[in-house]
């Protein structure tokens, strides 16, 4: 292991969407012994940095599934965004099946519609089976727009007249017919990825802003094989990672279909799966012997 990548929700973060100490620990020990942690999130740049900063970490991150990536010192180094015309033809899509979406700019994530944001955060931590009470449930909804991670505006169309750069579309829905039916639409566009953080959602960027990419860019960049870079996640938007190195790690709350394309398996992001698997990669390496599950 000569580096390691994390995925934020549902993998690095607890469900108090918190970095727990026995994380920050494990990062840190890893920083101090001159191994480069970095940060894949589907989160945009600001929205990533909130946990990251209240738990006194200092990394680069990859933001909007890679769609940007930043130094350690927030300074921007590269994006991708997507084609203002495709940005178009996909928000039609998105509208005619009543699909709530985000838009992700360069600097802000915009919703048109902040009761039905509020509205599907709830029903997605719901679906999730998260312990929390809606009154809990409804607080973390809220928090998105009260700390300005999520802005509010009148019509994404503006954004467009303004040349906004948009780096990604974030749609939600429980109707899983509606997002199979969108992707198939969306994926017919030349130059458009499709995944999903979660069985409700669908992240809509460019091609090249895959968190697989940005990881062999920034591997590149530190001069780091990817091949010894160990990646961990929880979803479908973490799998490009996995294609990228023999050291991917599921976590334990992953869908089984995440768990067949890991090489190894920790333990949930509730039991510090993150620094479960750096402890037995050093206890592996120490005794030399195998640390696969």
């Amino acid at each position: 292991m000569k580096a390691l990548v994390t995925d934020m929700d549902g993998t690095l973060l607890n469900e108090a969407r918190e970095v727990s100490p026995r994380n920050v620990e494990a990062l840190k020990q890893l920083q101090q012994e001159g191994k480069p942690v970095f940060i894949a999130t589907g989160r945009d740049y600001y929205e990533a940095r909130l946990p990251l900063k209240k738990a006194e970490l200092t990394v680069p991150i990859i933001s909007a599934n890679g769609a940007q990536i930043h130094d350690a010192n927030g300074r921007l180094l590269k994006q991708e965004p997507l084609m203002q015309e495709q940005v178009k033809a996909i928000m039609t899509i998105l509208r005619k099946h009543a699909i709530y979406f985000e838009v992700y700019g360069a600097d802000a994530v915009y919703s048109d519609n902040v009761e039905q944001g509020l509205a599907v955060v709830v029903d997605v931590l719901k679906s999730t089976g998260a312990s929390l009470t809606e009154d809990e449930m409804l607080h973390h909804a809220k928090e998105r727009f009260e700390l300005g991670a999520v802005k509010q505006i009148e019509s994404y169309e503006r954004l467009l007249e303004q040349n906004e750069t948009i780096l990604k579309l974030l749609a939600f829905t429980l109707d899983s017919h509606k997002l199979t039916e969108a992707k198939k639409e969306i994926s017919r566009f030349d130059l458009v990825s499709v995944s999903s953080s979660a069985a409700d959602n669908l992240e809509i960027t460019h091609t090249n802003a895959q968190k697989g990419e940005a990881l062999q860019w920034l591997c590149d960049l530190h001069g780091i094989p990817v091949q010894e870079v160990v990646a961990i996640g929880d979803n479908g938007n973490d799998l490009s990672m996995f294609a990228k190195t023999p050291l991917s790690v599921a976590m334990a709350n992953a869908p089984q279909f995440i768990k067949e394309q890991a090489v190894y398996e920790t333990t949930s992001n509730e039991l510090d799966g993150v620094a479960q698997i750096i402890a037995s990669f050093n206890q592996s390496r120490q005794k030399n012997t195998p640390v696969k599950n």
